[in-house]
């Protein structure tokens, strides 16, 4: 677990939203920018990824 502090959730955000700004080589598409994932979609996944009791942290 890496908090849930500001940074942190811009970070996750940002990654998720357009990862070729952190990543430029990376194969993950651009979710938010091209549209695959609305803002709301975004924060689940981002709520999945950062609760304690999610499995991808166990």
């Amino acid at each position: 677990m890496r908090g849930t502090s500001d940074a942190m959730l811009k970070y996750v955000y940002d990654v998720i939203y357009n990862a070729h700004a952190y990543f430029p080589c990376t194969q993950m598409p651009r979710m938010g920018t091209q549209g695959v994932l609305t803002h709301e979609q975004i924060a689940d996944i981002m709520a999945w990824l950062l609760d304690p009791e999610s499995p991808v942290n166990q």
